[in-house]
Protein backbone atom coordinates (compact mmCIF):
# COMPACT_ATOMS: atom_id res chain seq x y z
CA UNK A 1 0.00 0.00 0.00
CA UNK A 2 2.77 2.43 0.95
CA UNK A 3 4.72 1.62 -2.20
CA UNK A 4 1.57 2.14 -4.24
CA UNK A 5 0.90 5.57 -2.70
CA UNK A 6 4.52 6.62 -3.17
CA UNK A 7 4.50 5.50 -6.78
CA UNK A 8 1.28 7.40 -7.46
CA UNK A 9 2.63 10.57 -5.88
CA UNK A 10 5.81 10.47 -7.95
CA UNK A 11 3.85 9.59 -11.09
CA UNK A 12 1.51 12.53 -10.55
CA UNK A 13 4.45 14.89 -10.08
CA UNK A 14 6.14 13.72 -13.26
CA UNK A 15 2.91 13.79 -15.26
CA UNK A 16 2.38 17.45 -14.41
CA UNK A 17 6.05 18.40 -14.53
CA UNK A 18 6.05 19.17 -10.83
CA UNK A 19 9.14 19.05 -8.64
CA UNK A 20 8.84 16.36 -6.00
CA UNK A 21 10.45 16.43 -2.58
CA UNK A 22 10.69 13.44 -0.28
CA UNK A 23 11.41 14.26 3.33
CA UNK A 24 12.96 11.22 4.93
CA UNK A 25 13.63 10.68 8.57
CA UNK A 26 15.11 7.57 10.10
CA UNK A 27 14.63 6.24 13.56
CA UNK A 28 17.30 3.66 14.22
CA UNK A 29 16.69 2.43 17.74
CA UNK A 30 20.01 0.87 18.71
CA UNK A 31 20.17 -1.93 16.18
CA UNK A 32 16.49 -1.25 15.42
CA UNK A 33 16.41 0.30 11.95
CA UNK A 34 13.04 1.86 11.22
CA UNK A 35 12.69 4.32 8.34
CA UNK A 36 9.62 6.52 8.13
CA UNK A 37 9.18 8.46 4.93
CA UNK A 38 7.05 11.56 4.73
CA UNK A 39 6.42 11.84 0.99
CA UNK A 40 4.84 15.08 -0.20
CA UNK A 41 4.42 16.83 -3.53
CA UNK A 42 5.93 20.29 -3.61
CA UNK A 43 4.86 22.87 -6.19
CA UNK A 44 6.93 26.04 -6.50
CA UNK A 45 8.10 25.97 -2.85
CA UNK A 46 8.09 23.68 0.17
CA UNK A 47 4.65 22.36 1.13
CA UNK A 48 2.75 23.67 -1.90
CA UNK A 49 0.26 21.07 -3.09
CA UNK A 50 -1.94 20.30 -6.09
CA UNK A 51 -5.20 18.40 -6.12
CA UNK A 52 -5.97 15.55 -8.52
CA UNK A 53 -6.64 16.80 -12.04
CA UNK A 54 -10.37 16.09 -11.74
CA UNK A 55 -10.67 18.77 -9.05
CA UNK A 56 -8.62 21.50 -10.72
CA UNK A 57 -11.68 23.05 -12.37
CA UNK A 58 -13.16 23.74 -8.92
CA UNK A 59 -9.93 25.08 -7.38
CA UNK A 60 -7.66 26.38 -10.14
CA UNK A 61 -5.05 27.52 -7.62
CA UNK A 62 -4.59 25.95 -4.19
CA UNK A 63 -3.01 27.67 -1.25
CA UNK A 64 0.47 26.59 -0.27
CA UNK A 65 0.73 24.65 2.97
CA UNK A 66 3.18 26.51 5.22
CA UNK A 67 3.89 27.57 8.77
CA UNK A 68 2.10 30.48 10.38
CA UNK A 69 4.22 33.62 10.62
CA UNK A 70 4.64 33.31 14.41
CA UNK A 71 4.72 29.53 14.56
CA UNK A 72 8.26 29.43 15.89
CA UNK A 73 6.96 31.14 19.03
CA UNK A 74 4.77 28.07 19.56
CA UNK A 75 7.66 25.69 18.81
CA UNK A 76 9.66 27.24 21.63
CA UNK A 77 6.94 26.27 24.11
CA UNK A 78 7.13 22.56 23.21
CA UNK A 79 9.21 20.79 25.83
CA UNK A 80 10.21 17.27 26.76
CA UNK A 81 10.88 15.84 30.20
CA UNK A 82 13.59 13.20 29.87
CA UNK A 83 14.49 11.08 32.92
CA UNK A 84 18.01 10.69 31.53
CA UNK A 85 18.51 14.44 31.92
CA UNK A 86 16.25 15.54 34.77
CA UNK A 87 15.61 13.70 38.01
CA UNK A 88 12.19 15.34 38.41
CA UNK A 89 10.90 13.58 35.25
CA UNK A 90 9.17 10.78 37.13
CA UNK A 91 8.12 7.38 35.80
CA UNK A 92 5.28 6.05 37.93
CA UNK A 93 4.77 2.30 37.44
CA UNK A 94 1.35 1.18 38.70
CA UNK A 95 0.51 -2.33 39.85
CA UNK A 96 -2.30 -3.71 37.70
CA UNK A 97 -3.77 -7.03 38.81
CA UNK A 98 -0.54 -7.92 40.57
CA UNK A 99 1.73 -7.01 37.63
CA UNK A 100 4.00 -3.98 37.49
CA UNK A 101 2.98 -2.21 34.29
CA UNK A 102 4.64 0.70 32.51
CA UNK A 103 1.78 2.61 30.89
CA UNK A 104 3.12 4.50 27.87
CA UNK A 105 0.61 6.80 26.15
CA UNK A 106 0.99 8.35 22.72
CA UNK A 107 -1.30 11.36 23.18
CA UNK A 108 -2.30 13.27 20.08
CA UNK A 109 -5.37 14.86 18.48
CA UNK A 110 -3.90 13.83 15.11
CA UNK A 111 -5.88 10.62 14.72
CA UNK A 112 -4.46 9.19 11.49
CA UNK A 113 -0.89 10.35 12.02
CA UNK A 114 -0.85 9.10 15.60
CA UNK A 115 -2.26 5.70 14.66
CA UNK A 116 0.31 5.27 11.89
CA UNK A 117 3.19 6.33 14.13
CA UNK A 118 2.02 3.97 16.87
CA UNK A 119 1.29 0.96 14.67
CA UNK A 120 4.48 1.24 12.65
CA UNK A 121 6.93 2.23 15.38
CA UNK A 122 5.83 2.11 18.99
CA UNK A 123 3.79 -1.08 19.03
CA UNK A 124 6.41 -3.36 17.41
CA UNK A 125 9.12 -2.11 19.77
CA UNK A 126 7.11 -2.51 22.95
CA UNK A 127 5.81 -5.91 21.84
CA UNK A 128 9.38 -7.08 21.30
CA UNK A 129 10.41 -5.71 24.69
CA UNK A 130 7.58 -7.56 26.44
CA UNK A 131 8.59 -10.85 24.81
CA UNK A 132 12.22 -10.42 25.82
CA UNK A 133 11.89 -8.85 29.27
CA UNK A 134 13.10 -10.63 32.36
CA UNK A 135 10.43 -12.77 33.97
CA UNK A 136 8.88 -10.79 36.78
CA UNK A 137 9.98 -7.44 35.37
CA UNK A 138 7.46 -4.72 34.49
CA UNK A 139 5.66 -5.06 31.17
CA UNK A 140 4.96 -2.14 28.85
CA UNK A 141 1.37 -1.35 27.98
CA UNK A 142 1.49 1.19 25.13
CA UNK A 143 -1.61 2.82 23.66
CA UNK A 144 -2.91 5.86 21.76
CA UNK A 145 -5.33 8.36 23.23
CA UNK A 146 -6.82 11.79 22.53
CA UNK A 147 -7.60 12.94 26.06
CA UNK A 148 -5.07 14.86 28.13
CA UNK A 149 -4.00 13.47 31.52
CA UNK A 150 -5.47 15.01 34.66
CA UNK A 151 -3.26 17.54 36.41
CA UNK A 152 -0.83 16.08 38.91
CA UNK A 153 1.78 13.37 39.15
CA UNK A 154 1.85 9.73 38.10
CA UNK A 155 -0.50 8.59 40.82
CA UNK A 156 -3.18 11.02 39.60
CA UNK A 157 -2.97 10.26 35.89
CA UNK A 158 -1.71 6.67 36.04
CA UNK A 159 0.86 7.07 33.26
CA UNK A 160 4.51 6.06 33.27
CA UNK A 161 5.61 7.92 30.15
CA UNK A 162 3.99 10.13 27.52
CA UNK A 163 4.89 10.63 23.86
CA UNK A 164 3.61 13.75 22.12
CA UNK A 165 3.55 14.18 18.33
CA UNK A 166 4.16 17.68 16.99
CA UNK A 167 3.37 17.84 13.26
CA UNK A 168 4.63 20.68 11.12
CA UNK A 169 3.11 22.98 10.12
CA UNK A 170 0.80 23.62 13.07
CA UNK A 171 -2.32 23.83 10.91
CA UNK A 172 -1.72 20.25 9.84
CA UNK A 173 -2.60 19.16 13.38
CA UNK A 174 -5.81 21.17 13.15
CA UNK A 175 -7.00 19.42 10.01
CA UNK A 176 -5.82 16.01 11.26
CA UNK A 177 -8.08 16.51 14.28
CA UNK A 178 -10.85 17.77 12.02
CA UNK A 179 -10.70 14.68 9.82
CA UNK A 180 -11.02 12.44 12.87
CA UNK A 181 -14.15 14.36 13.92
CA UNK A 182 -16.03 14.41 10.63
CA UNK A 183 -18.48 11.54 10.17
CA UNK A 184 -17.50 9.13 7.41
CA UNK A 185 -18.35 10.65 4.06
CA UNK A 186 -19.07 14.11 5.48
CA UNK A 187 -17.51 17.08 3.69
CA UNK A 188 -15.20 19.67 5.21
CA UNK A 189 -17.12 22.29 3.23
CA UNK A 190 -19.57 22.59 6.12
CA UNK A 191 -16.78 23.56 8.52
CA UNK A 192 -16.73 27.31 9.17
CA UNK A 193 -13.93 29.77 9.79
CA UNK A 194 -15.18 30.09 13.37
CA UNK A 195 -14.96 26.31 13.83
CA UNK A 196 -11.40 26.24 12.52
CA UNK A 197 -10.27 29.10 14.75
CA UNK A 198 -11.84 27.32 17.71
CA UNK A 199 -10.09 24.03 16.87
CA UNK A 200 -6.74 25.84 16.57
CA UNK A 201 -7.28 27.24 20.07
CA UNK A 202 -8.09 23.73 21.32
CA UNK A 203 -4.89 22.35 19.78
CA UNK A 204 -2.83 25.06 21.48
CA UNK A 205 -4.54 24.36 24.82
CA UNK A 206 -3.87 20.66 24.32
CA UNK A 207 -0.15 21.45 24.13
CA UNK A 208 -0.48 23.77 27.14
CA UNK A 209 -1.87 20.83 29.12
CA UNK A 210 0.88 18.46 28.07
CA UNK A 211 3.56 21.03 28.85
CA UNK A 212 2.13 21.29 32.37
CA UNK A 213 2.38 17.52 32.79
CA UNK A 214 5.91 17.60 31.37
CA UNK A 215 7.03 19.55 34.43
CA UNK A 216 7.15 16.32 36.42
CA UNK A 217 6.18 13.32 34.24
CA UNK A 218 8.46 11.69 31.67
CA UNK A 219 7.43 13.07 28.28
CA UNK A 220 9.06 12.95 24.87
CA UNK A 221 7.99 15.42 22.15
CA UNK A 222 8.52 14.03 18.65
CA UNK A 223 8.46 16.43 15.71
CA UNK A 224 7.87 14.81 12.32
CA UNK A 225 10.20 17.11 10.44
CA UNK A 226 12.81 17.93 13.07
CA UNK A 227 14.05 14.45 13.90
CA UNK A 228 17.82 14.65 14.21
CA UNK A 229 20.59 12.09 14.12
CA UNK A 230 20.21 11.77 17.89
CA UNK A 231 16.50 10.94 17.70
CA UNK A 232 17.12 7.19 17.72
CA UNK A 233 19.20 7.46 20.89
CA UNK A 234 16.65 9.70 22.61
CA UNK A 235 13.71 7.44 21.80
CA UNK A 236 15.56 4.32 22.88
CA UNK A 237 16.60 5.92 26.15
CA UNK A 238 13.12 7.23 26.73
CA UNK A 239 11.34 3.91 26.23
CA UNK A 240 13.88 1.40 27.48
CA UNK A 241 16.66 3.23 29.33
CA UNK A 242 16.39 1.49 32.71
CA UNK A 243 16.35 -1.98 31.23
CA UNK A 244 19.10 -1.28 28.74
CA UNK A 245 21.34 0.10 31.47
CA UNK A 246 20.66 -2.98 33.58
CA UNK A 247 21.48 -5.25 30.69
CA UNK A 248 18.04 -6.86 30.57
CA UNK A 249 17.61 -6.40 26.82
CA UNK A 250 20.35 -8.59 25.44
CA UNK A 251 19.45 -8.56 21.77
CA UNK A 252 17.16 -6.46 19.67
CA UNK A 253 15.17 -7.37 16.65
CA UNK A 254 15.82 -5.46 13.44
CA UNK A 255 12.50 -4.52 11.93
CA UNK A 256 11.54 -4.10 8.33
CA UNK A 257 11.53 -0.54 7.11
CA UNK A 258 8.19 1.16 7.59
CA UNK A 259 6.70 4.21 5.97
CA UNK A 260 4.50 6.81 7.58
CA UNK A 261 2.71 9.18 5.23
CA UNK A 262 1.22 12.50 6.28
CA UNK A 263 -1.44 13.68 3.87
CA UNK A 264 -1.25 17.45 3.49
CA UNK A 265 -3.40 17.82 0.38
CA UNK A 266 -6.48 17.89 2.59
CA UNK A 267 -5.10 20.92 4.41
CA UNK A 268 -4.39 22.68 1.11
CA UNK A 269 -7.90 22.03 -0.17
CA UNK A 270 -9.45 23.02 3.14
CA UNK A 271 -7.58 26.32 3.46
CA UNK A 272 -8.35 27.19 -0.16
CA UNK A 273 -12.03 26.54 0.48
CA UNK A 274 -12.07 28.68 3.64
CA UNK A 275 -10.33 31.56 1.93
CA UNK A 276 -12.67 31.49 -1.06
CA UNK A 277 -15.70 31.57 1.26
CA UNK A 278 -14.47 34.23 3.66
CA UNK A 279 -12.46 36.41 1.23
CA UNK A 280 -9.94 36.74 4.08
CA UNK A 281 -6.29 35.81 4.19
CA UNK A 282 -6.63 32.62 6.21
CA UNK A 283 -2.99 32.58 7.25
CA UNK A 284 -3.33 36.07 8.71
CA UNK A 285 -6.49 35.04 10.55
CA UNK A 286 -4.97 31.91 12.09
CA UNK A 287 -1.69 33.61 12.88
CA UNK A 288 -3.60 36.22 14.88
CA UNK A 289 -5.38 33.42 16.77
CA UNK A 290 -1.98 31.94 17.58
CA UNK A 291 -0.52 35.25 18.75
CA UNK A 292 -3.56 36.04 20.91
CA UNK A 293 -3.61 32.58 22.48
CA UNK A 294 0.10 32.68 23.30
CA UNK A 295 -0.29 36.12 24.88
CA UNK A 296 -3.34 35.13 26.94
CA UNK A 297 -1.68 31.94 28.21
CA UNK A 298 1.77 33.46 28.79
CA UNK A 299 3.25 31.26 26.07
CA UNK A 300 1.23 28.23 27.19
CA UNK A 301 2.56 28.36 30.76
CA UNK A 302 -0.56 29.58 32.57
CA UNK A 303 -2.04 27.22 35.17
CA UNK A 304 -4.61 25.89 34.82
CA UNK A 305 -4.65 26.05 31.05
CA UNK A 306 -7.69 27.69 29.42
CA UNK A 307 -10.70 25.47 28.82
CA UNK A 308 -11.31 23.36 25.72
CA UNK A 309 -14.93 24.54 25.98
CA UNK A 310 -14.27 28.31 25.83
CA UNK A 311 -12.71 28.55 22.38
CA UNK A 312 -15.35 30.53 20.51
CA UNK A 313 -14.82 34.06 19.27
CA UNK A 314 -15.29 36.95 21.69
CA UNK A 315 -17.56 38.10 23.19
CA UNK A 316 -19.15 34.62 23.48
CA UNK A 317 -16.29 32.10 23.88
CA UNK A 318 -18.66 29.39 25.13
CA UNK A 319 -20.77 29.58 21.97
CA UNK A 320 -19.23 26.70 20.00
CA UNK A 321 -20.63 24.36 17.37
CA UNK A 322 -21.40 20.65 17.95
CA UNK A 323 -18.26 19.79 15.95
CA UNK A 324 -16.03 21.83 18.28
CA UNK A 325 -17.88 20.40 21.29
CA UNK A 326 -16.99 16.88 20.12
CA UNK A 327 -13.30 17.73 20.06
CA UNK A 328 -13.55 19.43 23.46
CA UNK A 329 -15.05 16.25 24.89
CA UNK A 330 -12.40 14.07 23.21
CA UNK A 331 -9.50 16.18 24.53
CA UNK A 332 -10.81 16.65 28.08
CA UNK A 333 -9.42 14.40 30.84
CA UNK A 334 -11.27 11.15 31.43
CA UNK A 335 -12.00 11.34 35.14
CA UNK A 336 -13.82 7.99 35.08
CA UNK A 337 -10.69 6.06 34.09
CA UNK A 338 -9.81 3.59 36.89
CA UNK A 339 -6.25 4.90 37.35
CA UNK A 340 -7.17 8.61 37.05
CA UNK A 341 -7.81 10.94 39.97
CA UNK A 342 -9.22 14.32 38.95
CA UNK A 343 -8.51 16.27 42.12
CA UNK A 344 -8.18 19.67 40.41
CA UNK A 345 -11.49 21.49 39.89
CA UNK A 346 -10.58 22.43 36.32
CA UNK A 347 -10.29 18.73 35.38
CA UNK A 348 -13.71 17.95 36.79
CA UNK A 349 -15.19 20.90 34.90
CA UNK A 350 -13.54 19.89 31.63
CA UNK A 351 -14.72 16.30 31.97
CA UNK A 352 -18.31 17.46 32.52
CA UNK A 353 -18.27 20.09 29.75
CA UNK A 354 -18.44 22.99 32.21
CA UNK A 355 -16.38 25.64 30.45
CA UNK A 356 -16.99 28.55 32.87
CA UNK A 357 -16.01 26.35 35.86
CA UNK A 358 -16.89 28.91 38.52
CA UNK A 359 -15.01 26.98 41.21
CA UNK A 360 -11.59 27.76 39.71
CA UNK A 361 -10.00 30.49 37.68
CA UNK A 362 -9.40 30.13 33.96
Amino acid sequence: MSRHLNKNANSFAKQHSLPCLQLIFVLGLGTFTIASILSIIVVGRLFEYNEPESMLHAHPQLLAVRKLDHEEMFRKTVKSCLPSRKSNCKTFIPDINGTKTQRVALISPSGGAASSFFNELIQPMTDSYNRRRDKGGPIINAFVRFDVPPYGYGKTHGLTKIIRLVPQPLMLEVTEALQSLLPHGDSFKHVTMQDTKAILRQILRFHCRLSAVAAHTALLSVDYLDLTADADVELEKFLFADDLLNGKVKDKKSYKRKRVYTEASFLSQFLTHLQSKSLLNVYDVFDQVLVDELAASKNLTIWPCPSFWSVGDAPNPFDISPLVQRLAKALSPNCSEPLADCWVARDKCEASGDGPCKSTKG
